[in-house]
């Protein structure tokens, strides 16, 4: 059964994250979620194979199709189709393409692009958005849903890698039969756009995972990816990975079935470690405490960016008001003309003119900086938040295996104990019966008085009522009911000779499984110490590259601001110097 089929949700609100009516769905949805903040791992996810494809763009993405399928079923005449300005569609291209580059830094060029977003229909006959992924000179088609079920089957296939993040899931509001601004729409989509390529130039970055067969497979236009989901590695993957070899999954030992799997944590392997002073746990102590102080730095920072682009986007509207007032007020000698004053209003005209033409410039201006501290300061830090998340869920899975680690140490010591104590109890007996006999050889009296307690105890058998109740006092209280109790539990002085010699056959049957048991934890955990530790280094290398591209990038867009803002208003400054 594949446990990414079965649900029909396209969960792609195209006006999440902006002022837009619909940003958070039709009546207002409640906990609406960033575009990074996502809930953990889903496994019930619908992806349908891109076979037959009937790509039927136009020159404007259709936001319909992001859309619950299931609402999508529809001709193409019923699809709504919108037409709007050569110039505001130049405005958004302009503002895209500025952001784009300056975000991304023009020295790094991406290895794997989405080239284009728009409606499609695959051959089921539903519509939704496909991202074209162009990798390599080869083109391919996927959905949202697509990613994110390549990412969860990431999650599993490679527990000990830290694997990046996407774009949260929306709620899916009924919004098609309502009108649409487009030109919000568009710019959301392509920003859905430039997060789901961050997303895979983020994966391509990572050896294992650029190696995986199915992130190849992903890329590749050959396979249908509801057929990869329902194949190998993803169809025999285990339900649980404490069951499996951390590095490989899909290939579990015999051995592997018979580890614990502890359903809470209790970190005394990681204690003993510590009191040990040992090196690779000092280490992973050290990685968990440096994320949490990023992290505490992160969201302050994260809130921050919000706040600054909420009142750059405020000034950027009373600048768009103002710029309007000016240029209007600059018309007016067109209107009411003094035939004697006709030079002096004309040249006072251009003047206020060229105040609203200064204005416009620092609008346009702001606007850019509010749209690249969005994605600059916003998604970055956003980004690196929810890497920090996936971080401590990758270290989260190292102390579930230490956790079992620990206890089968502990059940080995325990049955180590029980065979001694059989033994001990074995080697009483034999010397308290030498003991006896010995008296008994040189004592009549004695000889009957043992030959009298063997009669007794051939006459207590142990469904005797009284024997059960003295049987039952020296088990301990553990909630059981009396016939769940074994012999393991009793004390070795009330076992026959017979009966220890069983037990402690069975319990050096089970220690040697436990040895081979524990020495397949040994490895596992040395290869997990070994994978997490190349993959935090990994996303150390990453927090430094991060946090050198926000400081680069936001001084360059606050120097551009201030450059056009100041080279705007000079130049305005000399016209009207000369009125």
């Amino acid at each position: 059964m594949n446990v990414f089929d079965g649900s029909e949700e396209e969960d792609n609100n195209p006006f999440s994250g902006t002022t837009h009516l619909y940003a958070s769905g039709i009546a207002a949805v409640t906990d609406a979620r960033d575009d990074y903040d996502f809930p953990e791992p889903a496994l019930n996810f619908e992806s349908n194979s891109d076979s037959n494809i009937e790509h039927s763009r136009t020159d404007v993405p259709n936001v319909i199709a992001e859309a619950d399928e299931r609402e999508l079923d529809v001709e193409d005449d019923t699809l709504h189709s919108w037409k709007f300005a050569t110039s505001e569609l130049s405005r958004n291209s302009v503002f895209e393409t500025s952001y784009m580059n300056l975000s991304h830094g023009e020295d790094a060029p991406e290895a794997i692009r989405i080239i284009d977003a728009g409606q499609y229909k695959d051959g089921y006959g539903k519509y939704a958005i496909g991202y074209k992924i162009e990798f390599g000179g080869i083109v391919v088609t996927r959905r949202y849903s697509e990613f994110d079920s390549l990412r969860q089957s990431l999650c599993r296939l490679l527990p000990t890698i830290i694997i990046p993040p996407i774009p949260s899931k929306h709620p899916i509001i009924k919004y098609i039969f309502n009108p649409l601004h487009v030109e919000k729409d568009i710019r959301t989509i392509n920003r859905r756009q430039r997060l789901l390529a961050r997303f895979l130039n983020n994966c391509h970055k990572v050896q294992e995972i650029r190696d995986h067969v199915v992130f190849q497979k992903f890329l590749n236009p050959e396979y249908f990816w509801k057929e990869v989901l329902s194949s190998p590695p993803i169809s025999i993957l285990p339900m649980n990975n404490l069951l499996a070899p951390p590095l490989n999954p899909t290939k579990p030992s015999p051995l592997h079935l018979l580890l614990p799997t502890p359903s809470t944590l209790t970190m005394h392997r990681r204690d003993e470690l510590i009191a040990a002073n040992d090196e690779t746990e000092k280490k992973f102590v050290k990685y968990n405490s440096d994320l949490v102080k990023l992290k505490e730095i992160l969201q302050p920072l994260h809130k921050t960016g919000r706040n600054i682009r909420t009142n750059i986007q405020n000034y950027s509207n009373v600048l768009s008001e103002l710029g309007a007032y000016f240029n209007a007020y600059s018309l007016e000698n067109s209107v009411f003309q003094v035939v004697s004053l006709i030079d002096q209003m004309n040249r006072l005209s251009m003047g206020i003119e060229k105040v609203g033409q200064s204005i416009d410039v620092s609008y346009v201006s702001t606007e850019l900086l509010s749209e690249g501290i969005v994605f600059i300061l916003e998604e970055r830090t956003k980004e690196m938040l929810q890497f920090i998340h996936e971080a401590q869920r990758v270290l989260q899975f190292r102390n579930f295996k230490q956790e079992q680690y620990y206890t089968i140490e502990k059940t080995i010591k325990k049955r180590q104990l029980r065979i001694k104590q059989l033994k001990e109890a074995d080697e009483q007996s034999i010397r308290l019966g030498e003991a006896l006999k010995l008296n008994a050889e040189e004592s009549p009296t004695v000889a009957q008085a043992l030959e009298s307690i063997s009669q007794n105890s051939t006459k207590k058998q142990p469904t005797d009522p009284q024997f059960i109740d003295i049987i039952k006092s020296k088990i301990p209280s553990n909630g059981k009911s009396p016939s769940s109790s074994s012999s393991n539990e009793l004390e070795p002085h009330l076992l026959t000779q017979d009966e220890r010699a069983s037990q402690v056959n069975k319990l050096e049957r089970e220690l040697e499984k436990l040895h081979e048991c524990f020495r397949l934890i040994e490895k596992d955990l040395q290869q997990v110490n070994k994978s997490m530790q190349g993959s935090l280094n990994h996303l150390d290398e990453y927090f430094k590259e991060t946090w050198h591209m926000i400081l680069r990038d936001l001084c360059h867009h606050i120097v551009s601001w201030l450059k056009d803002c100041s080279q705007s208003w000079h130049s305005t400054k000399q016209a009207i110097d000369s009125i």
